[in-house]
């Protein structure tokens, strides 16, 4: 096992499989999920998502990160579909959607200037899904 010890650098490629074996040892840890996804390809950061939602059903910041993914590459059908699936997703998993942290979720979204995913500013407020719960 190769070990970084503090004070030691690591080149860029090396923080994609630091992050791999990051999630692996702490499943449970949704910050590690997101950053990961961060790091890689648009393609391999879907699949880092849907093993994130797989490992930690009831953390709704994932799905909102999947949909921010989608829509900063303009999938707006997807983003509709992973808003869907997310709301029966948590509500099955007796997560209680709470309407002020996704009013928030949604201002946060629509006045910020930057970005997860390559500069884009994605607004929750076009997502026709939430809007119900909203």
């Amino acid at each position: 096992m190769n070990v970084v010890l503090p004070g030691t650098k690591c080149s860029s490629l090396d923080l994609p499989v630091l992050q791999a074996r990051a999630v692996e040892c702490c499943p449970q840890h949704v910050e590690l999920w997101l950053a990961f996804a961060r790091l890689e390809t648009y393609e391999a950061a879907r699949k880092i998502l849907n093993k994130a939602r797989q490992q930690v059903p009831t953390d709704a910041s994932i799905w909102i990160t999947a949909a921010k993914l989608e829509e900063a590459h303009g999938n707006a059908a997807m983003v509709d579909k992973i808003i869907d699936r997310s709301i029966k997703s948590l509500t099955a998993n007796s997560v209680v959607i709470d309407r002020e942290a996704w009013l928030k979720v949604r201002r946060t979204a629509s006045s910020s200037s930057s970005s997860l995913y390559s500069g884009y500013n994605p607004s929750l407020n076009r997502l026709p899904a939430l809007r119900g719960y909203l």
